[in-house]
């Protein structure tokens, strides 16, 4: 699956405008986690998940807890 550019948001703290960047790896690292070993974010099929209570069904329907 090819990769998107991601960007956040560097918030000033002063008169200056906020600067979006792209998130580089390190950052992608540090802030995402995929709790499915790395399946869930790439399954096409989460598209079709439009209420927090199907991706929360899905979650704890897979899970090992």
């Amino acid at each position: 699956m090819a990769q998107v550019d991601l960007y956040r948001r560097i918030f000033n703290r002063t008169q200056d405008p906020d600067v979006d960047v792209v998130a580089d790896d390190a950052f992608r690292k540090a802030n995402f986690k995929d709790f499915f070993g790395g399946t869930w974010l790439k399954d096409p099929e989460n598209v079709k998940k439009l209420t927090l209570n199907d991706v929360l069904t899905d979650f704890w329907s897979k899970t090992t807890l």
